[in-house]
């Protein structure tokens, strides 16, 4: 009889409490070295975190194409040649202070984690998972090039 119907653990077993919320995020530098848009995805991971970031790092060369996209906050004010523009950061800039550029795409990002059931005395429960600080994330740069290829600049 299989594992799952005697309901008995496997070798590989993985409980709810085993996991936790990573992200990967990327932000996309055009040929001058701005950056006006970032994206971020959540992943349920388990292991060590060397593990769990090897896992991200090996998913960042490709996940930008399907994450959730947003745009540097409003607040970002850079000026270029007297001109003041809203919303964009040098790439140089995410070096030092990264985290509040993604403050905002982070929050969207928790809300829209499903809400999920579990069984408690044959009651269904809902309980949904949270991005819990400090969590671990991989920063990614996308280099935006002339002929439209998005290049990940994988570290």
């Amino acid at each position: 009889m299989p594992a799952f119907i005697q309901q008995k653990p496997t070798s590989l077993s993985v409980t709810d409490t085993d996991a936790e919320i990573c992200l990967n995020t990327w932000f996309f530098v055009d040929s001058t070295g701005m950056v006006i848009r970032i994206a971020s995805k959540a992943y349920a991971l388990k292991g060590t975190d060397e593990e769990k970031l090897a896992i991200l790092k090996s998913l960042a060369g490709t996940d930008h194409l399907s994450a959730t996209h947003g745009r540097i906050p409003k607040r970002y004010v850079t000026t270029v040649d007297g001109q003041e523009m809203a919303g964009s950061i040098p790439a140089a800039a995410l070096q030092s202070d990264p985290l509040p550029v993604f403050d905002d795409l982070f929050t969207e990002i928790e809300k829209s984690l499903p809400q999920l059931y579990r069984t408690v005395n044959d009651e269904y429960e809902p309980f949904k998972l949270q991005l819990t600080e400090p969590f671990l994330w991989v920063m990614t740069s996308i280099f935006e090039s002339n002929d439209g290829q998005l290049i990940a600049r994988v570290s």
